[in-house]
């Protein structure tokens, strides 16, 4: 068996090279998790690892710390987390990166999934909380989830899920943050991909005499237009029919109503049955080919027949003049009703998917959160033949989320090396500050500035709209100098030079999808509906919208600035964590379990940063922690001494060195910080805090067991 490192500070050279090759041997021999100090890389086998049983639970969240005596595993991760919270008092979260396919929705699920577990069994109210917290998983996973050519089980969301801890250590709650819903999937999707789980489940799962209760007749997913456009029904090794008996007991754990369930899954059918109303012309104006087809998605919306259809078929115009308001119907062509009913397909699949969230998080909603651990799941890196709005969104994302690695790794590592005083030489590395730029600056306006320009000046998208957008994006971001090294413009696309390599966008379709808006005429026909529930989803506050005056614009904000503006809520909460971090590797996109492709996992080592994080951990320091904070915890070790030196904490702390008898070679006092070089030597001080604990508690239990024998002898004595 080859040697390989399971720490990689450890490798004796430092090049992608030869990281690639230690990742590589250590999958084939099924060691899929490897450490770069704190960071752990953790590579896709393509199958199922017997590693994450109790067995490995006990072992990773065991009082007795030896890490040398166990594998790097995503579970020590968890682990860090755990401890971290308990001891230190703050929140901590779990930032899992890598591109579609690497692992990061399975790795999500096994941190969740070791943390239900660490914290043993609780109260009645702690167990329902933890089963929330897990059922949440599949059930989301349905309405947010589906194959893509790059992956069977890809997220088609971000999701930041907050795990509540009390200070005793057990959960008390929950809150799930969502990102960035793929709503255009609902109606289109590319070659070799699937529309999202849900639909199939239903098709597959849903009994005839279930149907029956449920009064939908649905057919097989190929008579439905938003699930016939590829061919693709079935996903190797999934099973859509106890999948679905999955997502139907999820909505049960989490408190779902059966009447509320019922109607979630006619909305759903609801959704399909809206695909199939195709269009023709007749003097300008669309009319339905088969009328009949408004019969199944205006009974399971409960709104009128009629109605349904003048909404999909025509349009309220306001115009004001001399203080009157004149209200004027406008008809729809064929191409302009097609956009109507996906605009009210996709706001409808769009409203459920946001129900069921807020039906998560309500269900395990808590005011007595002490702190929590976050865990980051979100669309990895993406780069097909035809990439569109969708994809510029998910990369400007990971872009984001790079540049933070970059600053808690590598930029901010070095600056506070520098602040402290600690001797230190720079290590060279790339910043991807000028990416995200181009991609979101105000001034002068990047590429969503621009964007957002265009959208503005359009009262409808037209079909010029993608060579307006070209126009503006050569005049105003091509003639930015500081930007020409990542940005090129061609006659109908443009491409980004991303960190992760260089994406080609198409811009047909940016604008439609930018202004993602619903026309006030829907939400005032889904207004209408005599079902409480779907009234309940299309509220005047979320459109701006108002039953009683049909021509007044929707509410809307563009799609690019609700990404921005949702991408830095999310740093920013980020931010205010300890975070940890596990990046994902995709070693094939053959999908063959163990396979290897030298050429895909150097790039992504490379773009990853990977040799340049062994560096920095190699000639940094694992652990800092502030004077005070160290002196306030381990002052056990050396009361005396530390007694001594209440007004200076630097020589208190020096003496809990000395008592702790940590390696001077492997720590660095700074100006307001100790800076240790390995994580163990933290636990070194908890064992010794500990057994100073341990043998203080035997002396008074000692002394209480003599003062107790003497009571009891006098009073023997007396009688």
């Amino acid at each position: 068996m080859t040697a390989t490192v399971s720490d990689m500070i450890e490798i004796p050279d430092v090049s992608e090279a030869s990281i690639a090759n230690n990742l590589k041997i250590r999958l084939k021999q099924e060691e899929i998790y490897t450490n770069i100090g704190r960071v752990l890389i953790s590579v896709n086998p393509f199958k199922k690892i017997n590693i994450y049983g109790m067995d490995a639970v006990e072992l990773y969240s065991g009082k007795k710390h030896n890490e040398g005596a166990k594998p790097p595993h995503l579970y020590e991760v968890a682990n860090n987390m755990f401890e971290n919270m308990l001891i230190e008092g703050d929140s901590q979260c779990v930032i899992i990166s890598g591109e579609s396919g690497a692992g990061k929705t399975v790795s999500a699920k096994h941190v969740m999934g070791f943390l239900s577990k660490v914290c043993g069994e609780g109260s009645t109210e702690v167990e329902r909380v933890k089963d929330i917290i897990m059922q949440s998983n599949p059930l989301l996973e349905a309405f947010g989830n589906a194959k893509t050519v790059m992956n069977n089980n890809s997220s088609r969301f971000g999701k930041f899920m907050e795990i509540q801890y009390s200070r005793s250590g057990q959960p008390n709650g929950g809150k799930i943050s969502t990102f960035l819903l793929e709503k255009s999937r609902v109606v289109s999707q590319g070659q070799g991909e699937r529309n999202y789980h849900i639909f199939y489940q239903l098709l597959s799962g849903c009994t005839p005499d279930e149907m029956s209760e449920l009064e939908i007749d649905l057919g097989p997913a190929e008579s439905y237009k938003y699930l016939n456009q590829t061919g693709v029904y079935t996903i190797e090794g999934t099973d859509d029919v106890s999948d679905y008996a999955a997502t139907i007991n999820a909505m049960e754990v989490i408190g779902i109503a059966s009447s509320t369930r019922n109607t979630v899954l006619k909305l759903v059918a609801t959704v399909l049955h809206l695909g199939n109303i195709q269009f023709t012309e007749e003097d300008n104006q669309a009319v339905p080919v088969d009328v009949s087809m408004l019969d199944a998605p205006s009974r399971l919306l409960s709104v009128d027949k009629d109605i349904l259809l003048d909404k999909l078929t025509s349009y309220s115009m306001e115009t004001r003049w001399g203080g009157k308001v004149e209200v004027t119907k406008k008809t729809l062509n064929k191409d302009q009703a097609v956009i109507a009913r996906d605009a009210l397909a996709k706001a409808i699949f769009f409203q459920l998917f946001e129900y069921l969230v807020e039906a998560v998080n309500s269900t395990m909603a808590t005011r007595d959160q002490d702190f929590y651990i976050g865990v980051l799941d979100i669309y990895g890196f993406e780069s097909f033949k035809v990439n569109g709005f969708e994809q510029f969104s998910i990369n400007y994302v990971n872009e984001k989320l790079q540049n933070l690695f970059i600053d808690f790794t590598l930029k901010m590592e070095q600056e506070e090396y520098a602040e402290e005083g600690i001797s230190w030489s720079d290590i060279d590395y790339f910043n991807n500050d000028v990416v995200l730029q181009l991609i979101e600056s105000r001034r002068p306006p990047g590429i969503m500035g621009v964007l957002d320009d265009v959208c503005s000046t359009l009262h409808a998208v037209s079909e010029g709209s993608a060579n307006t957008l070209m126009d503006k994006l050569r005049g105003v971001i091509g003639s930015n100098s500081s930007f020409a090294k990542y940005f090129q413009a061609q006659a109908r696309h443009f491409a980004i030079t991303h960190y992760a390599g260089k994406v080609s966008y198409e811009s047909e379709g940016f604008c439609e999808k930018n202004k993602d808006t619903l026309s006030n005429d829907l939400v005032c026909l889904m207004q209408s509906s005599t079902e409480p529930f779907v009234r309940d989803m299309f509220p005047d506050s979320l459109y701006g919208a108002s039953a009683g005056v049909g021509g007044r614009k929707a509410k809307s904000n563009t799609g690019s600035s609700k990404i921005r503006t949702q991408a830095h809520a999310l740093v920013s909460k980020i931010r205010m964590c300890t975070p940890h971090y596990v990046r994902c590797v995709k070693p094939t996109e053959s999908k063959i379990p163990l396979d290897w492709d030298d050429k895909k996992v150097l790039h992504q080592v490379r773009y990853l940063g990977l040799a340049e994080n062994i560096k920095v951990r190699r000639a940094g320091f694992a652990f800092r922690r502030e004077f005070p904070r160290i002196v306030e915890r381990y002052s056990l070790l050396d009361p005396i001494t530390v007694r001594k030196h209440q007004s200076d904490p630097v020589a208190a702390c020096k003496a809990i060195l000395l008592a702790g008898n940590l390696d001077m070679t492997k720590y660095q006092v700074g100006k307001t910080k100790l800076f240790l070089k390995e994580p163990q030597m933290i636990n070194q001080l908890e064992e010794a805090r500990n057994a100073i604990i341990t043998k203080y508690a035997l002396t008074i239990q000692t002394v209480y067991r003599g003062y107790r024998a003497r009571k009891i002898y006098k009073r023997l004595k007396k009688e």
